[in-house]
């Protein structure tokens, strides 16, 4: 659960990705 990770899954992760 990193960033790098969160920008492979912005959809699963939309709360991380700050709705970006």
């Amino acid at each position: 659960m990193n960033d790098a990770q969160d920008t492979f899954l912005p959809v699963a992760r939309p709360v991380r990705d700050g709705a970006a």
